[in-house]
């Protein structure tokens, strides 16, 4: 079975966008937020390692409808739909999750805060990688067309 030119690059985005996802979220996660959890270290599993797999087929899950929805959604105007795309998709996360985080756990405000503005940051940075990947193939299509 051989996958045509915009499944490879489809697959490949997802990957690219899961690996900066992970690589990012090390950074935000495991370097600058460390000090941010010792107040809520009660509240975190102590078997978190052991549920690191499902953690890691959700980013990847996530990765994958973030280039597909992006597929469909961008005009093929560049970076700038990069931008736009990744504020969106940080909005619908960061509400849905953030929030929802907070509003559920006795969580400090400036976390639910911190990672909000770290998930615009990477969806945003993710936005522009995929504006970059498929801007070339958008304009491939328009001189096809031509």
């Amino acid at each position: 079975m051989s996958l045509n030119k915009s499944k490879k690059k489809f697959i490949i985005s997802g990957l690219i966008v899961f690996v900066t996802s992970l690589l990012y979220n090390g950074l935000v996660h495991g370097v600058l937020l460390k000090s941010s959890y010792e107040p809520i270290r009660n509240l975190l599993r102590e078997d978190m390692n052991q549920k690191m797999p499902l953690s890691l087929l959700a980013t990847l899950a996530i990765s994958y409808l973030f280039v597909l929805n992006f597929t469909k959604w961008s005009r093929g105007e560049g970076i700038k739909d990069g931008i736009i795309y990744g504020i969106f998709f940080a909005f619908l996360i960061g509400l849905f999750v953030d929030v929802n985080q907070y509003v559920m756990y006795p969580l400090p405000a400036h976390i639910a805060g911190e990672w909000f503005a770290s998930g615009m940051i990477e969806f945003v940075m993710n936005g522009i990688i995929l504006s970059l990947i498929y801007k070339k193939a958008k304009e491939e299509h328009v001189q096809a067309i031509e």
